[in-house]
């Protein structure tokens, strides 16, 4: 856990950053080519601009430099993910779906889920100018139609980044664009701060997105303005002349400090106060920076942040490398510091700026970034271009020295210090005093089975998702694999391919996840009811000698609930449970007969059915009815609540030792029914049947001699069978004595009403007032098990989960042979079987994927305690872009586009519904307009408009188009409410039939169609 000391309730934690930046796809990358002191300019040859279009009498110019900063693909998304069809993607400004990914991203790397989290998330954002549209005006494209263009409008206007990126995730908090120029995006960090503090919302994401560009070019150097002369931007240097245009975006996301520790967050920085201001009219112009708004507001955000400069190990500085910006800066900066201490020369100072360019609005976030990362690592990134300070920036005089090269940072006791600056155009200005993370003790959790759900929406993805992982696990050893399930649970998404992945240890997890490539479960269950889930208690005979030991030796929730058993049980065994059921090597072959004595197997069984159930009721699997074989019916009786643990455990030892004392008998188990049986051998024999597990399957029981009778009868009608290993008749007349002498122990019990459904081996039916008597227990013990009943009164409809909770799948295989049973119930095991090939945890990982799959809601038993676990910021998701431009070059200059593997994909689409092609020429003929509009390239008639991806703007288009084409007043009414091509096309059909209605009279008439 985290220390606590000196933590204010106005500080704020940084618990997740993304960014995208030039020559940087992602955070890890961007801090790389910090601390590698690469920066971001590409210089072009003259053929290039030629070729790309720029005109040779504007490269002539001795003025024009052929150097930009370019973000890669800017124009490539992933509109599936987010759930947008082609047309609607490609009218949205390219920043805007840049800081849609970017906000996803930022909160899943905090271990969150937007869609699970029911607090309110809030959201500040800034956005630059909007190049995209301009280019798309300058090249001609038609814009002319109405609703395109107001839809054009609504993804291309400043005014709707923030709430488009609320509406597609949910966010219930503040979502709020934030735009002061150059300062914007740190001035969104200052408002989220607020907002945060004042309990407007829960978390916050702030940043900003800005792309100078799409196509190769340069610039007009004009003397004296803002741009660099040579395409360099060389911050408080002497020959500095501007910056350089940059392009990017970047997004933190933030939490109050003292609940984001008691919430396990990880914490990468701490934001100790923040500060804003505006210049006023008090300078030379309004776009000139001013020496007293800067140093005011710097002055202010340390004030509250209650940190002595003289620790300040750096501050990050807008850094512009202009000729009037820099001094003013650094003046601004001196002034303030010299409030508290007349140190010189002890802070590094730098600017991202000559490592990235100026991101406009994003600027301020994007040093944010730069600083947040410096502490977490402690090292302050060098300023690239810098050789000899400008003599006017009095360098000598102030508190700061420029970092040209990267500065280690010290830390003073457990904490260091720094601080941003960004200034706006136009006069907003914003300062932010920064903390590292306070110490962590990590707690280890070695050999606890961890788990990791990993869901993507595509088979390819998933298993991206799943190497991710596997290089992140391998290059961060040191991560406790708790505390990387802890994240992935917490945030795990109910995406449509799925896989969960487990382990024990790092090597154990690397090996599932490198070995499972191949192995995907598809949701299928997107649209149905909830499933209800039966557990199914097995009864004496499945037991074995180390059952259930790789849980006991990963799961605390199995091993506490054994070991409490153990504890129960001591008072009743002459040997202790543990001891029975994972013996030493040297005695084993004893323990595995002690295992065949019923005395010891039924509270043996008991125990490990009891604690499984234990074990997956922690994942949130509340059994909606249960099914017990025999003993197995005295455990649901515990889970169900009837009688305490005590009690149960209690009843379990006597119930095996007066079994245990009767006469010796044997059992055979026949494929045969029950009728069947009795009509070929009831009355040649005294063997009574013990079972009827299926309708063509029982048991039965009697003495040796008359079993050895029985086997010679079948063996003649060449009937199969199986001798059962047990030494006793169960559940025939050989149990009469030990039967009543167990109705006068239940005597002594205290019984309950259960709280779980209890299908009752005697009837077949539903536990009742009756089954809670010492008189029932009695024939319980005594009478043919009716385990077919039991499953026929279940097996009354689809939607059904059998979980086996004991060792193997005996009961499962029952029911699978049952003739009610399809392919829409579902029947897992928790154990393996004697000679099952497979292994526990395997069983547990492959039926935890089959719930999961089938959208059973899971909760995570954690591996360890809560208070121990922390969230860890793991790879995000891997997302599958292609590019989304009207803009009629785009295609020769984008990359190769990123695009779904379907070879596993069984659908046409990942939709609730199946692909159908069209009946008929009306159903032809709106696919046709459907797929035009949507631009996708295969829509089947019971597809659902608004899950293509389809919006209430485009529909009133599309709308119109159908009633040209069909010559038809198609009601606006009739698409809204089944917007489906198969119910329309119905519509339409009707109409036509109708030859002398018109269509009102038809909606009039409320003539019902009956649609598929």
């Amino acid at each position: 856990m985290y220390s606590s000391s000196d933590i204010d309730e106005n500080h704020i934690a940084i618990i997740g950053i993304s960014g995208r930046f030039p020559k940087a796809a992602n955070i890890e990358d961007f801090w790389d080519n910090l601390v590698s002191g690469r920066d971001s300019v590409v210089h072009y040859s003259k053929d290039e601009l030629l070729k790309d279009g720029i005109e040779e009498s504007v490269l002539e110019d001795p003025l024009y430099v052929r150097a930009q900063i370019l973000l890669e693909n800017p124009e490539e998304f992933d509109a599936g993910f987010f759930d947008y069809s082609r047309r609607e993607a490609e009218e949205i400004d390219p920043q805007q779906r840049i800081f849609l990914e970017c906000v996803w991203e930022a909160i899943e790397s905090a271990g969150y889920s937007p869609f699970k989290y029911e607090g309110p998330i809030g959201l500040f954002g800034s956005i630059g100018m909007n190049f995209y549209l301009h280019e798309l005006l300058k090249s001609g494209v038609s814009l002319v139609d109405s609703v395109k263009g107001y839809q054009l409008m609504l993804g291309n206007t400043s005014d709707h980044l923030s709430t488009r990126v609320g509406y597609k995730l949910d966010l219930k908090g503040p979502c709020v664009g934030v735009q002061s120029a150059c300062s914007s995006s740190l001035v969104a960090v200052h408002h989220a701060c607020q907002s945060l503090i004042t309990g407007e919302c829960d978390m916050a994401a702030a940043g900003g997105v800005f792309v100078g560009g799409y196509r190769k070019c340069g610039y007009l150097y004009e003397p004296g303005s803002i741009r660099s002369s040579d395409g360099y931007c060389r911050v408080f240097d002497k020959n500095a002349s501007g910056t350089v245009r940059g392009a990017g975006a970047g997004v933190v996301f933030l939490k109050p400090l003292i609940q984001a520790i008691d919430d396990g967050d990880y914490i990468r920085g701490i934001i100790r106060a923040s500060a804003i201001n505006n210049d006023g009219h008090g300078k030379i112009g309004y776009t000139a920076p001013s020496v007293d708004g800067q140093s005011k507001v710097i002055f202010e955000a340390i004030e509250v942040s209650g940190v002595d400069v003289e620790k300040m190990a750096f501050v990050e500085a807008h850094g512009t490398g202009t000729i009037l910006g820099d001094p003013i800066e650094v003046k601004a900066l001196s002034y303030a510091f010299k409030e508290f201490t007349s140190r010189k020369k002890y802070c590094a100072i730098g600017s991202v700026k000559s490592n990235i360019g100026h991101l406009d609005v994003a600027a301020g976030v994007a040093g944010l970034i730069k600083a947040v990362l410096a502490l977490e690592k402690g090292v302050f990134p060098a300023t690239l271009n810098f050789d000899v300070p400008n003599p006017e920036l009095q360098l000598e005089e102030s508190p700061f020295y420029v970092a040209k090269e990267n500065v280690p940072i010290e830390r003073l006791g457990s904490v260091a210090y720094g601080c941003v600056s960004s200034f706006g155009i136009g006069g907003t200005n914003a300062h932010v005093v920064l903390q590292s993370p306070p110490p962590f003790d990590r707690t280890s959790s070695e050999g606890s089975l961890a788990f990791f759900p990993i869901s993507a929406k595509s088979p390819a993805t998933l298993r991206r998702r799943k190497a991710q992982l596997f290089e992140f696990l391998k290059k961060h050893p040191d991560v406790p694999l708790a505390d990387a399930a802890y994240t992935l649970q917490r945030k795990s998404h109910d995406f449509t391919y799925r896989d969960i992945c487990l382990g024990r240890n790092p090597d154990e997890m690397l090996g599932d996840l490198s070995g499972s490539s191949e192995r995907v479960v598809r949701s299928a269950r997107k649209s149905r009811e909830a499933l209800s889930i039966g557990f199914l208690f097995p009864g004496q005979g499945a037991q074995r000698v180390g059952m259930g030991y790789d849980l006991y030796k990963s799961s605390p929730v199995f091993r506490s609930h054994i070991d409490s058993c153990d504890a129960i049980l001591s008072a009743y065994l002459d040997i202790g449970l543990v001891e029975m059921l994972y013996p030493k090597g040297d005695r084993l072959e004893e323990t595995e007969v002690l295992l065949t004595e019923t005395k010891y197997a039924q509270p043996a069984l008991f125990a490990i059915e009891y604690s499984l159930a234990m074990f997956w009721m922690s994942f949130g699997l509340k059994p909606d009815f249960m099914i017990g074989h025999s003993l197995g019916e005295l455990t649901a009786a515990c889970i169900a609540g009837i009688w305490s643990l005590e009690d149960a455990a209690r009843i379990v030892c006597e119930r095996g030792r007066l079994m245990g004392e009767s006469a010796v008998g044997q059992m055979m188990a026949l494929p045969i029914g029950e009728s069947l049986y009795r009509e070929k051998y009831g009355a040649r024999t005294d063997c009574e049947v013990a079972a009827i597990n299926a309708p063509n399957q029982v048991v039965v029981g009697g003495s040796p001699s008359s079993i050895e009778r029985l086997r010679c009868w079948i063996e003649d009608d060449h009937i199969e069978y199986k001798l059962l290993k047990t030494t006793r008749a169960f559940h025939s007349g050989s149990m009469e004595s030990a039967a009543r002498k167990f109705e006068g122990f239940m005597e002594s019990v205290t019984f309950n009403e259960p709280v779980v459904s209890i299908i009752s081996n005697l009837t077949g039916k539903a536990f009742g007032a009756e089954n809670a008597t010492p008189i029932y227990w009695s024939r319980q013990m005594r009478e043919a098990v009716k385990f077919s009943e039991c499953v026929e009164t279940v097996l009354d409809g689809s939607n059904k989960v059998f979980l086996e909770v004991g060792p193997g799948a005996t009961l499962s295989s029952f029911i699978e042979s049952h003739p009610g049973c399809g392919e829409e119930h579902l029947i897992l095991s928790s154990l393996q079987g004697s000679g099952s090939g497979s292994t526990d945890l395997s069983e547990v990982g492959r039926t935890l994927r089959t719930l999961w799959g089938n959208n059973m809601k899971l909760e995570w038993p954690s591996s360890s305690n809560l208070e121990d676990l922390n969230c860890v910021p793991l790879p995000t998701y891997p997302f599958e872009r292609s590019l989304y431009s009207l803009r009629p070059d785009a295609q020769s200059q984008s990359s190769e586009p990123v695009s779904f593997d379907d070879s596993e994909i069984d659908e046409h689409r990942l939709l609730s519904s199946k692909y159908v092609p069209p009946r008929n020429e009306i159903d032809a003929a709106i696919v046709d307009i459907w797929q035009s509009h949507l631009k996708i390239d295969k829509i089947g008639i019971h597809d659902d408009y608004y899950e293509l991806g389809g919006h209430s703007l485009l529909a009133i288009q599309i709308i119109n188009d159908m009633s040209k084409v069909f010559d038809i007043d198609l009601k606006q009414e009739v698409f809204f409410e089944q917007p489906m091509i198969s119910k329309i096309s119905d519509w339409i059909e009707s109409v036509r039939w109708l030859k002398g209605d018109s269509e009102d009279k038809l909606l009039e008439k409320d003539i019902e169609i009956e649609y598929l």
